[in-house]
């Protein structure tokens, strides 16, 4: 099995690591029941999905023929679906690419999802009804249905050129189709030879607007980029040409040709600022594919619409991603040689006189050791974990930071120690604002778990939910629980800062509580201390009227 031959080995793991933890199989479950009952909110909230808006006042806004469109779209809309498709930040990373916007039906106002704008924050995503003037980082979806709506996601073999590789059972074929030949090529490394495959002419007129831009094959070169359907999604959107933003500088323009033919070309990112490319989803390779050809992962572990579209002669059971299991035992070295084994971080072989020994030497500044030591570890102390520990630690904050409490909890009860911390010395209380904390928040102080633990940035978890868009029932939640309100990060920003920085409106009660002498002068540049601060949302001051 080769699964460096798609994916280099970071973004393997990165998409692996989606498909296990980003729409996890109750999210699913949970929100196709709505759905399929016409509960089209209960729906989103099962997939995380932030509702921001209410018919009865577009009906009121924009008419009721607009109302009743955009409510049969939503009672299309699977929302789960939808962050099944949604472009991923990898290399390392699982969480959402952030600062984006989808537009999913209507012209203007738009139906559209929003994603945060943080990456290490919450994964809920932002459902709206309105215009997309201010969105920076655009992607037209409003043709591209088989990607969020129930019906539509029938299309998505159609769209993607077939299941190279596979059957419609989902086993393994090689066909020799050209679709096959492209793919081979690409992974081979023979970049153009795949283009020219594929009847694409190599444009090497060299854009000379960006010094990024100087080599077409360099450009192309392991974009797993699905060359066959490209002219089709270009007659479909009725355009000539198109664009691919393939990174932060770099981009191709794909012409179609007076003889049938297609042609591409290198082109600078910064020259198609201002047009709209293909959205990222209709050009590049479905991962679920390379994925299923190479082993990484099963037909049944894949989206129900997914496989009922993909692979109809598929008969066998769709779980969906897997749950988590119960913890394996590491292996440890202990003192003078002897093997322990450990489950979560957790020191079982010792018993209690033991471990009030090694307690009271740690608190006279000795140096605890082996089991001992690893438990330290484990809860955010220098030093390097055994490799079956680190992935257990991985699995409970990946899991956290996808909105997965019910993957949480059920890690926690099979024996994980809930202290643990993260690379980046966060506690599960920092990840709060990540999933539902009604059931969690005070399972974890009950454990023990810092109110007050700092991370790598001196944020306490009061501080992280407030700068990482935690709901204000969380920051409540918090506070009566006893959390500090007059702490700083490291870069001296206090609550007060935060609150006014992110604009949350909601939190005005904790800009009041907490005195304007806290936190450093310095970050007052942000803004003007000495200006009355505006405490109405932009949709009410929208109400007010303008002069208001």
């Amino acid at each position: 099995m080769r699964t460096d031959a798609c994916f280099p080995p970071d973004e393997l793991a990165s998409w692996v690591a989606v498909r296990r933890y980003a729409v996890p199989a109750w999210m699913i479950e949970k929100s196709a029941a709505r759905r399929e009952a016409g509960d089209w909110r209960g729906a989103c909230e099962a997939a995380n999905v932030d509702v921001e808006f209410d018919l009865a006042k577009v009906a009121a806004e924009h008419g009721e023929e607009t109302a009743r469109a955009l409510e049969a779209d939503l009672l299309e809309l699977a929302p789960d679906l939808l962050r099944w498709h949604l472009p991923r930040i990898l290399h390392g990373h699982s969480a959402l690419s952030t600062d984006r916007t989808f537009l999913l039906s209507g012209t203007d106002p738009w139906l559209q999802v929003r994603t945060r704008t943080i990456v290490s924050g919450t994964q809920r995503l932002r459902l709206l009804f309105d215009s997309a003037d201010d969105a920076t980082n655009l992607d037209d979806w409003t043709d591209a249905r088989h990607l969020w709506s129930a019906p539509g996601s029938a299309g998505l073999r159609e769209r993607i050129g077939g299941t190279p590789f596979l059957r419609a059972d989902g086993t393994a074929e090689t066909t020799g189709s050209l679709a096959e030949r492209v793919i081979l090529a690409q992974e081979d490394g023979r970049t153009e030879e795949a283009w020219e495959l594929a009847g694409v002419t190599l444009d090497r007129t060299v854009d000379r607007s960006s010094r990024y831009v100087s080599d077409l094959g360099k450009v192309l070169q392991g974009e797993p980029i699905n060359i066959p359907v490209l002219a089709d999604e270009i007659r479909r959107a009725g355009r000539k040409k198109a664009w691919l933003k393939l990174h932060w500088a770099t981009a191709v323009e794909l012409r179609l040709l007076d003889d049938g033919g297609m042609s591409v070309a290198a082109a600078s990112a910064d020259r198609m600022k201002r047009r709209r490319a293909l959205p990222e989803a209709l050009f590049r390779r479905l991962p679920d594919l390379d994925l299923l050809r190479h082993g990484a992962i099963g037909v049944a572990e894949l989206h129900p619409l997914v496989v009922a579209s993909l692979f109809p002669g598929y008969d066998g059971p769709v779980t969906g991603p897997p749950g988590p299991g119960t913890p394996a035992a590491v292996r440890v070295r202990c003192k003078e040689g002897a093997w322990h084994e450990m489950r979560g971080g957790v020191a079982t072989a010792h018993a209690a006189e033991e471990r009030r020994r090694e307690q009271a030497l740690k608190a006279l500044g000795g140096k605890v050791t082996g089991c001992f030591a690893v438990e330290e570890h484990w809860r955010g102390q220098e030093g390097r974990l055994p490799r079956g520990l680190r992935a257990q630690r991985k699995e409970l904050f990946a899991r956290a930071q996808h909105g997965d409490e019910a993957g949480v909890l059920a890690l926690l009860e099979a024996g994980l120690d809930p202290r643990a911390r993260d690379g980046r010395d966060r506690t599960l209380l920092h990840y709060l604002p990540c999933v539902n904390h009604t059931e969690l928040l005070p399972l974890l102080l009950k454990a023990g778990v810092d109110l007050e633990a700092n991370d790598q940035e001196g944020r306490t978890p009061l501080l992280f939910a407030v700068g990482h868009a935690g709901p204000e029932a969380l920051v409540r939640a918090l506070i009566d629980a006893g959390a500090r309100t007059d702490c700083t990060d490291d870069s001296g920003r206090s609550l007060r800062h935060l609150v006014r920085l992110m604009k949350r409106y909601e939190l005005r009660f904790l800009y009041d509580q907490v005195s304007d002498d806290i936190g450093e002068d310095w970050y007052g540049e942000y803004y003007d201390e000495d200006d009355d601060y505006d405490w109405d949302s932009p949709e009410e001051q929208d109400e007010r009227g303008p002069g208001a």
